[in-house]
């Protein structure tokens, strides 16, 4: 999934353990995903020097803001 564009995909229920998150768009124009978790998003990788774009997202679960890096496996 690594540099995708993800703005209006529904998480809802998506096993996202492993998965590779590097450049992808989850956000952007006003345009969000729809039911991410940071749950989610802790079980995912990403290349540090090339995260996910997430700014603005709120887990679906909580309402808390999603941040990259709470628990990232980084690919090197």
């Amino acid at each position: 999934m690594s540099y995708a564009k993800m703005q209006g995909a529904n998480f809802r229920d998506a096993k996202m353990e492993g998965a590779d998150l590097t450049g992808t768009v989850f956000i952007e124009g006003g345009v969000k995903a729809e039911g991410l978790t940071q749950r989610q998003i802790d079980l995912a990788k990403a290349d540090e020097n090339d995260p996910p774009i997430i700014d603005g997202l709120l887990d679906a679960e909580t309402g808390r803001r999603i941040q990259w890096g709470a628990r990232p496996t980084i690919i090197t």
